[in-house]
């Protein structure tokens, strides 16, 4: 049975649940009943199974865990709770999310490189299934499973121990003795021991069974300082708290089309179309979903398979995480039925038009996957669960802002993807609430958030030390295998050394890491351009298939209104065109958002002759993404003058309350950007966020903060740092109702071309001072 709720708090003073009595009644009640199983396992009198390193579940992190260990002479007890190995990259998972796959490295781009070869060897490298491959982004869920169970034969000292599940474990003070599974179709017990044991499960069991602290749910938004955390959409009173609740789950289920591997899609036993009648029966009678593939957005893998994200069961997790076997068997089920009465009402429902059922029947469940569960996975997607306190937590701002780790053990990029967290009420409308998705450049993991403050015996590769916020990024496969690949080698040098994991030499483990094609200090100035260079075909960024639009699946991802109106900006005022540099002029660079897209281009016309002007690609948005994007945007060259802005993301309020940065941390990440500015040498002008009108409330239901509070802190910041300021806000003020566009920050083109001779006669004035 899986611990319910078990903690301790270990002298950590950032976490408020420890000082609940509930909370604490909860670890002592687990904690006598930890005892009580470590006694029982002890008076059965079974014969325990030895190994320097016991790693529990065989998903991808326990995979290259194992593996690493093994490389280095150590003997592994993997112990998996399915009857199949991979976790969700077999378990249905088809199109792996990476982001920037030059990021990926060690154990985890051999996987990658393996599903690339297999296909290439078995049907040749101008066949469709090598192409569809996507350079290792794609792959079936049988051929996943096939990989992994290739490297782990290759380990003679792993020895793999399937359908075995957590019962408990037994605590020596500050050390994991054993560990305990049980096998429920023989209703026997195997006990575990070895000296370094590794938690790779989905739900943190063997953390939660050897009392180490950890939180299930969101943060709130004041606890750490994030600007994404705790709840999202609502009254305005719950903006920014937290919760116990975490992004729903799924099931990756694989289709196909192919007639001869196609298994029709069966009735579930507790068959309930009422949900899938209310989301799709209006739009398949109207005609706006016409086919059964409209459902899906991302393109066939190798052999006509692929499978959605969407059909999350908002909600329908909760107890998941601390549950027992039973309970967690339940919400398996309630989500398999609940995916299999779609596919079977599309395929049969007798309201739909017959033209739609005859497409649909067209499609089914592939026959050569998963045989031994009706062709349905096995593994459900738990998308997130417990997650530990450990050493040190990771945060929003370690992958926005300070994405620098001197104990960097791999590389995270994927962007802050949260799925649907719970339903919730705004004007009317029953819409899901979710953390806010955003893009983030490649950031380190830091080892210490792999590793608890005690017991000294336990690394923790997936329900690592993270806020939520960083969990949505940090939580796909490929980094769960580096992240593993890590905590195999640093098992190896506890070992070898004889500390507890806390103090493994960092220095030894990524040089370890570093041996075996790891990717390091992928947050460093200039990496990115570096590896870039080497990228392979396939290698184009893939963004993971997400019900962006709440309840309904799209074609083709849709724009939000923002994105439309800037891609309209754009358009109109070619600011990011490339220009034809003249060695013998200075060289000018604007930084800034949408504002700036409209005025560069007269920036241009008046300085021509003067001066070389450049952008930066696209919106610069808020601080945030300047701290994270800054880097990229200065490249290797050299500046004279560089004119910039930000606030006017910063301060932005949509209804769901999620403002980039309050006044606060605005002015924190300026002084951050201005220091960043200042080490290139170059004469720094700072713009002043313009007027918003309309007391802040624009059509159709976008809000900004008082602007003046973050003119007043970015005013602060360059009057401290001797930065010249270009108040654009008092210029423009007496003239925002003519140049202003109704109810709208942007600018008409004589209210552009009015800024853009501000701007031009600052930089030039600037150009002429030493």
């Amino acid at each position: 049975m899986p611990s319910a709720g078990c903690a301790s708090a270990h002298n950590l003073t950032n976490n408020p649940t420890m000082k609940d009595p509930i909370f604490r009644m909860k670890r002592s009640v687990f904690a006598i009943a930890c005892i009580a199983a470590g006694l029982l396992s002890a008076a059965r009198g079974d014969e325990p199974v030895k190994a320097d390193v016991v790693v529990y579940a065989g998903t991808p992190a326990g995979i290259t865990a194992a593996i690493a260990a093994a490389r280095e002479g150590r003997t592994v007890s993997l112990v998996e709770l399915n009857n199949r190995v991979g976790g969700m990259t077999s378990g249905g998972l088809t199109n792996t999310d990476i982001g920037k796959r030059w990021t990926v490295g060690g154990l985890s781009e051999e996987f990658l490189v393996r599903a690339v070869d297999y296909y290439k060897e078995k049907y040749g490298p101008e066949s469709e299934q090598y192409k569809a491959c996507k350079n290792g982004r794609k792959y079936e869920p049988h051929v996943a499973e096939l990989i992994f169970e290739r490297m782990l034969a290759e380990q003679p000292k792993i020895k793999v121990w399937k359908r075995h599940r957590y019962h408990s474990v037994t605590l020596d003070g500050a050390r994991i003795v054993s560990l305990t599974a049980e096998d429920p179709v023989a209703k026997k017990q195997v006990t575990f021991e070895g000296d370094v044991f590794i938690d790779a499960s989905y739900t943190g069991d063997v953390m939660a069974g050897a009392l180490v602290p950890y939180r299930i749910g969101r943060e709130s938004r004041a606890e750490f300082g994030e600007p994404l955390a705790g709840v999202t959409k609502g009254p305005e009173s719950v903006i920014g708290m937290g919760d116990h609740r975490t992004q729903a789950y799924n099931y990756r289920v694989s289709v196909t089309g192919t007639t001869a591997n196609r298994v029709l899609f069966p009735k579930p036993g507790n068959y309930d179309p009422e949900p899938w009648r209310a989301k799709f029966r209006d739009k398949i009678l109207s005609g706006k979903i016409s086919k059964f593939l409209d459902l899906y957005i991302s393109k066939a893998g190798a052999n006509d398979k692929r499978d959605s994200n969407w059909n999350d069961l908002v909600g329908g997790n909760e107890g998941y995480a601390e549950g027992d076997w039973e309970t967690r068997a339940k919400i398996e089920a309630k989500h398999r039925d609940y995916y299999l009465s779609m596919l079977y009402y599309l395929q049969n429902d007798p309201e739909l038009p017959e033209s739609f059922r005859k497409d649909a029947m067209n499609w089914g469940l592939p026959k050569d996957e998963f045989a031994d569960t009706g062709h349905f996975p096995f593994q459900l997607y738990i998308r997130e669960s417990r997650r530990m306190l450990g050493k040190y937590i990771l945060r929003e701002q370690d992958l926005t802002e300070n994405r620098q780790k001197a104990d960097g053990i791999c590389a995270g990029n994927y962007g802050i993807d949260c799925h649907g967290v719970q339903f919730t009420m705004v004007n009317g409308k029953r819409i899901i609430e979710r953390t806010r998705h955003r893009s983030v450049e490649p950031y380190d993991i830091p080892y210490s958030s792999i590793v608890p403050i005690e017991p000294g015996n336990l690394i923790v590769p997936v329900c690592l030390s993270s806020t939520h916020v960083a969990y949505c990024s940090l939580r796909m496969e490929p980094v769960f295998m580096m992240i593993g690949h890590a905590a195999g080698k640093a098992a190896h040098l506890a070992l070898e050394g004889k500390t507890p994991v806390q103090d493994v030499d960092v220095k030894k483990l990524r040089a370890l890491l570093l041996k075996e094609g790891a990717v390091l200090d992928a947050a460093a100035p200039g990496k990115s351009e570096e590896m870039q260079k080497k990228a392979k075909p396939g290698d184009k960024e893939e963004q993971e298939e997400t019900d962006m639009d709440d309840e309904t699946p799209a074609k083709s991802p849709a724009k939000t209104k923002e994105a439309k109106k800037e891609a309209k900006a754009k358009k109109a005022a070619p600011a990011a065109d490339a220009v034809v540099e003249d060695p013998s002029l200075p060289r000018v660079l604007i930084i800034g958002d949408s504002i700036s897209i409209g005025y560069t281009p007269g920036v241009r016309e008046l300085l021509e002759g003067k001066a070389n002007v450049l952008r930066i690609p696209g919106n610069g948005s808020s601080t945030s993404h300047g701290l994270a994007n800054l880097g990229k945007w200065l490249g290797s060259g050299q500046w004279d003058v560089i004119h910039f802005n930000f606030g006017l993301h910063d301060a932005k309020l949509p209804p769901q309350g999620i403002r980039h940065s309050d006044p606060a941390q605005y002015e924190k990440n300026l002084r951050e950007l201005v220091k960043q500015l200042q080490g290139t040498g170059a004469k720094l002008i700072f713009a002043t966020t313009t007027p918003v009108p309309d007391g802040g409330n624009l059509a159709p239901d976008r809000r900004f903060g008082e602007v003046k509070a973050y003119n007043d802190a970015a005013l602060r910041v360059m009057k401290e740092n001797n930065v010249t300021v270009n108040d654009l806000n008092t210029a423009v003020q007496p003239h925002a109702a003519e140049y202003l566009k109704p109810k709208d920050v942007h600018y008409t083109k004589e209210g552009s071309a009015f800024l853009a001779g501000r701007v031009a006669a600052s930089i030039g004035e600037n150009l002429r001072k030493p």
